[in-house]
């Protein structure tokens, strides 16, 4: 950090992740059920159903609901999700939503040497 304005958009980030980690936590812990296409982008839940597929975990589920995918997000970055482990924290899901979000992003960029136009003709495609 440079600059104070490269630490205030550092920082502005940061809160970014902290509250939605925050209210994802506890949006886990006291209504688990609710559908997680409501905090979740169609992005995320797509990584999360890969997620979900290469761990067994949640197989029987059609449609994820909060506490799962936060489960399954937390995945991401070790959370080892047995059934005496409880709900991650928010900590492990901060940096769960971090590596979510980083996932996403190297998902969109697409395969390597296809130029911009053709990723957002692919993007309006689906």
């Amino acid at each position: 950090m440079k600059s104070a304005q490269a630490l205030e958009r550092a920082l502005a980030l940061d809160m970014i992740i902290a509250s939605r980690a925050l209210l994802l936590n506890r949006l886990g812990k006291e209504h688990p059920t609710l559908p997680a296409d409501l905090f979740y982008s169609p992005d995320e839940l797509e990584v999360l159903e890969v997620k979900k597929k290469e761990t067994g975990q949640f197989a029987e589920a059609k449609k994820l609901n909060v506490l799962q995918a936060n489960i399954l997000t937390a995945m991401l970055t070790g959370f080892p999700a047995r059934k005496c482990d409880g709900h991650p924290g928010a900590k492990i899901l901060a940096q769960g939503l971090t590596a979510l979000q980083a996932i996403v992003w190297y998902k969109e960029q697409g395969p390597p040497g296809q130029s911009q136009s053709k990723r957002h003709r692919r993007r309006g495609a689906t």
